[in-house]
């Protein structure tokens, strides 16, 4: 298996500070983080969504989440870390995923913190707990990027995406694959989140072996604010 860091760190992580919250935290929203406890929470949630870092989570699952993807094919996950406290030193790994007679090993997987910044909120639904819903632009703070960072220290009453890729080999059998994703932390608390992968009977060429491929990157959006 390979972890995603290393023993807990007894100083600080260094980084980057993330810029302040545009939007005041409500009344609703505080009373939400005072129920969420000093634990360190987990669950699996939807990676078509973007997660406010201010407010506790919404639509999450607790359960299994499963994946499937043909060999050689790349697919992806989201889960959220929160806590009414601050948790240092929270770290991640995967264990090796294992199914009938076959293994995926851990090192296939690639697990990183998800970092915010700021930006112009002119959509409709730009965050999943609708926190940001204007006509105007307006800043707010978005999920943006994905750090390298093997630990990372969390402040008290922020969620914390964490974004997880598995490179499925082009060789794998098929079958459906059972692992965990443990997220740890310094104050020794550890939570486990069961994830399944299902490879199909189809393979995935090599991008080098592709006849075409065509990458867009359009933001009809911003053109449509600016009429």
């Amino acid at each position: 298996a390979l972890f995603f860091g290393c023993s807990t760190p007894s100083l600080p992580v260094v980084t980057f500070v993330e810029p302040e919250d545009p939007v005041a935290v409500s009344a609703e929203e505080a009373a939400q983080w005072d129920a969420a406890g000093k634990k360190l929470n987990a669950a699996w949630g939807d990676s078509d969504f973007r997660y406010s870092r201010s407010a506790v989570p919404a639509d999450v699952y607790k359960g299994t989440c499963k994946l499937t993807a043909w060999k050689g094919e790349k697919v992806s996950a989201q889960f959220l870390l929160w806590s009414n406290e601050a948790k240092s030193g929270v770290a991640c790994k995967m264990d090796d995923l294992k199914s009938k007679g076959a293994v995926i090993p851990a090192t296939a997987a690639e697990i990183n913190f998800v970092r915010y910044t700021l930006a112009d909120d002119i959509t409709p639904k730009f965050m999943e707990t609708g926190r940001y819903r204007k006509k105007e632009a307006v800043p707010v703070i978005a999920p943006d990027m994905l750090d390298s960072l093997s630990t990372f220290d969390m402040a008290p009453r922020q969620t914390r995406p964490v974004w997880v890729t598995i490179s499925v080999p082009a060789d794998a059998q098929e079958g459906v694959y059972k692992t965990d994703i443990i997220v740890t932390s310094n104050d020794l608390g550890k939570v486990r989140l069961p994830l399944e992968l299902e490879v199909v009977n189809h393979t995935l060429a090599a991008p080098s072996e592709w006849d075409y491929h065509l990458d867009l990157w359009q933001h009809p959006s911003s053109v449509a604010y600016a009429q």
